[in-house]
C-alpha cells in the first residue's frame, strides 16, 4: 500500500480486478479505480507524489498467440511449465490515470525508490529491474542469482 504524504489518500492493489484502488482515508470511501496490467503485487508514490509505480506479478495481457492458465479471476501468459513468462511495472498518471508499461522480470514484487530511480525484485528471474521513472525506462538489471553472488 502507499499513502499520500497529507494522509488522505490511500493507494491499494485489488489483484483480482488487474487495478489499484484509490481511497479517501477521510471518508472511508472508494474513490476510484487505476487499471494496470496482470495480477498487480505492490504499489508505491513517486518522490513527487504525481505517479504510482505498480509491479504486475503476471505481467502482460495475453495475445492470440500465448499459452495461458488461470489464476484466481485472471488468465496470464505462462511457459512451458505452467509458470508466468511475463513480468511488467505499471506507470500511472495519478491526475489523468494515464498508464505506461516497463517490461521487467518474472513475478515482479518489491519495489524500492530512491529519487526517480525504482528497483524491482524479481522474485522469478533472480534479478533486479532498475527502472527510470521518469523516462519510463529500464537503465539494466542486476543479476542476483547464486551463479552471480
Amino acid at each position: 500500500m502507499a499513502i499520500t504524504k497529507a494522509g488522505d489518500l490511500l493507494y491499494v492493489v485489488t489483484m483480482d480486478r488487474n487495478s489499484v484502488t484509490e481511497i479517501n482515508t477521510r471518508t472511508n470511501r472508494r474513490v476510484r479505480e487505476f487499471k494496470v496490467e496482470q495480477l498487480p503485487f505492490e504499489v508505491r508514490l513517486s518522490q513527487d507524489e504525481q505517479s504510482l509505480i505498480v509491479t504486475n506479478w503476471g505481467g502482460r495481457p495475453m495475445k492470440d498467440d500465448d499459452d495461458f492458465a488461470g489464476t484466481g479471476n485472471t488468465m496470464i501468459v505462462v511457459n512451458e511449465h505452467g509458470a508466468a513468462a511475463s513480468g511488467s511495472v505499471s506507470v500511472v498518471n495519478r491526475k489523468s490515470g494515464e498508464k505506461e508499461t516497463i517490461p521487467v522480470g518474472e513475478h515482479p514484487t518489491g519495489i524500492a525508490l530512491q529519487g526517480e530511480t525504482a528497483y524491482i525484485a524479481n522474485a522469478a528471474s533472480d534479478s533486479i529491474s532498475v527502472l527510470d521513472i521518469e523516462n519510463r525506462k529500464q537503465i539494466k538489471t542486476l543479476q542476483i542469482g547464486r551463479a552471480h553472488v
